[in-house]
């Protein structure tokens, strides 16, 4: 134990400082850790700072484009982040509704299921946006939300319709429990036209990939 206490002792606090940024280097390498970081404060911000909102409403967070989110052209956001950058929207979406915490306690999970994009003008780098969510139906089985990529001016520069999927758990006991909660209660509205197209896409969908093979 004192070998060890003299060895800890003699390295001196440049190697301290190499060996920090070895750790910071190789965990960077593992794990992308501003994604996580981004994760956690987008959680707290959620959880203590903002306001409660209720299943209907609609909420946003903000993000910028920098140029770790850039393509091969560098100057506009990688079709892939959008998805990314739309984890967090879900995130606050659903601790700031209590979602979460309602399908917890019916024991079930929420997870993404299908999901359809339309890029409509790019977000450049430097760029600063907002993602609004909204919920636009809901059955048993899953809940469908709208996400907003606004930009300055209030430009749309990409709208996503996703279908979250409800597992062990009843999808109208859950949005019926939050819905109960409002003031004054609201009902379920009606289909949307892009639901329904959506679904008529996913039954297709499925139904060719089930008669074809590999």
């Amino acid at each position: 134990m004192s070998s060890f206490s003299e060895f800890l002792e003699s390295i001196s606090w440049y190697h301290w400082l190499i060996i920090l940024l070895a750790l910071t280097i190789l965990c960077a390498l593992l794990v992308e850790i501003i994604y996580f970081i981004r994760t956690f404060n987008c959680v707290f911000y959620a959880k203590f700072i903002k306001k409660r909102i209720h299943i209907l409403e609609k909420c946003s967070v903000g993000g910028i484009c920098l140029t770790r989110d850039i393509d091969t052209m560098l100057n506009h956001m990688n079709n892939a982040r959008y998805f990314r950058e739309l984890d967090l929207a879900r995130i606050d979406f659903y601790l700031r509704t209590r979602l979460y915490d309602e399908v917890r306690k019916n024991r079930g999970q929420i997870v993404l299921a299908n999901a359809n994009i339309r890029f409509r003008k790019f977000i450049p780098v430097f760029g600063r946006f907002k993602i609004t969510t909204k919920a636009l139906y809901w059955n048993d089985d899953s809940l469908f939300l709208e996400h907003k990529f606004i930009g300055k001016n209030g430009v749309i520069h990409a709208i996503l319709l996703c279908e979250q999927k409800f597992i062990k758990c009843s999808g109208e006991n859950v949005i019926n429990a939050l819905l109960s909660q409002g003031d004054p209660v609201l009902s379920k509205p009606e289909m949307p036209l892009e639901v329904t197209k959506f679904l008529e896409f996913q039954e297709v969908s499925r139904k060719t990939l089930s008669s074809s093979t590999v």
